[in-house]
């Protein structure tokens, strides 16, 4: 069972899948090992943030923590699978605001920026609403 939950908590899409086919069998072998395993996925998808092109002293210790929060995760299942302890709570997910990787520009007047005008609806183009430049693709 430790393993099976060791899997999980490894953080791998085709481990995900493989238990998404087994989860009837998972569900004939003890009712709460299905819940116990996407907890331990959960936990193990949750990942420190680290800038690689700017490495900051605390970077190590993050990442070995985030390894201990997944086998203190594992081991918590563990221990509720064989009734020591009651069912562990969800884990939580870090807030984490969207970014876009480049600027965007929405343009709904008839000039961009650029000085370009959009194509006109109609145009050999479909009506999309308005018109989207980006700097890096000023299409």
């Amino acid at each position: 069972m430790r393993g099976l939950l060791g899997l999980a908590v490894r953080g791998d899409p085709a481990v995900a899948h493989g238990f998404a086919a087994a989860r009837d069998a998972l569900n004939q072998i003890d009712p709460k090992l299905p819940s116990a395993v996407v907890r331990c996925a959960f936990n193990g998808v949750i990942r420190p943030r680290i800038r690689y092109y700017d490495p900051q002293p605390d970077d190590e210790a993050r990442r070995v923590d985030a390894v201990a929060r997944a086998k203190r995760g594992v081991d918590s299942e563990v221990a509720s699978l064989c009734g020591k302890a009651d069912e562990p709570q969800w884990p939580r997910f870090p807030e984490s605001h969207a970014r876009p990787r480049e600027r965007l520009y929405i343009i709904t007047d008839t000039v961009n920026q650029r000085g370009q005008r959009p194509p006109a609806f109609g145009a050999g183009m479909k009506s999309r609403g308005p018109v989207v430049f980006s700097p890096l693709n000023p299409k």
